[in-house]
């Protein structure tokens, strides 16, 4: 129980049985940075990525249209009502698409840039 159970869980979860993943998404950038060091100590091959990366997956292999992919990224960012800029940024960091072109100003509390 407690704010990082679910970190903790997914420690446990890569110690035992790290061969039988290859991804691993969570929201949280410490998580993911502490996720990647025990990942690099046990010599496992698995990306530890945010959640909307799941999506660039998508629009990487021309499954979506960068418009799909802006707005589903802005819809998870809303459903799951992430809120507030470190949040918001954390959602997009490492996808390398500028979604700021497509979306209008409705979307800017969804986007990293404001």
């Amino acid at each position: 129980m407690g704010p990082d159970a679910g970190e903790q869980s997914l420690k446990q979860e890569l110690s035992e049985h790290g061969d039988s993943y290859q991804v691993v998404s969570l929201l949280d950038s410490a998580a993911r940075r502490s996720l990647r060091r025990l990942i690099d100590d046990h010599e496992y091959d698995i990306d530890v990525v945010g959640p909307p990366y799941l999506l660039y997956v998508l629009l990487d292999n021309d499954l979506i249209s960068k418009a799909e992919f802006c707005e589903a990224t802005v819809g998870m960012i809303r459903t799951e009502g992430w809120t507030g800029y470190e949040v918001v940024k954390n959602a997009w960091a490492s996808i390398p698409v500028d979604c700021a072109e497509i979306l209008d100003d409705r979307h800017d509390d969804a986007l990293p840039h404001k």
